[in-house]
């Protein structure tokens, strides 16, 4: 009781102090920040760098290809999950209390990537 009481105690002398320091802070504007702010050319000049091709064909590009082939294995992967989980509640269903698992699973996770990364493929192709 009494190493609570001191915490609260500890607490409630920190958040006084705090608040001591906090009501005597003042917030001071930035030089830079007003120069930038009243002169319209840094503003412009700065957008225009930050917006500047970097090479003399434009800003690099990803390649379709690798986009492709990214969302075919993203897709592929979760086709592969989604697939073996189908197989299982399949299995469940059909089998009347049975072992469930082995070669079922191991097609519907087969079927589920394939579909999967085809799918992905054609998602990205659009």
């Amino acid at each position: 009781m009494t190493t609570m009481a001191r915490s609260s105690g500890r607490t409630a002398v920190v958040l006084m102090a705090l608040m001591v320091v906090a009501s005597t802070v003042q917030a001071q504007p930035l030089p830079a920040l007003r120069t930038a702010v009243s002169s319209p050319h840094v503003l412009r000049d700065a957008v225009a760098r930050q917006h500047a091709p970097l090479r003399p064909g434009g800003p690099r590009r990803a390649s379709a290809v690798a986009t492709k082939v990214t969302a075919g294995v993203a897709m592929g992967v979760a086709g592969f999950f989604a697939g073996a989980t189908v197989a299982v509640l399949l299995q469940a269903a059909t089998s009347g209390g049975r072992d469930v698992g082995g070669p079922g699973v191991l097609a519907g996770a087969a079927a589920g990537a394939a579909a999967g990364g085809a799918f992905g493929v054609w998602l990205a192709s659009r």
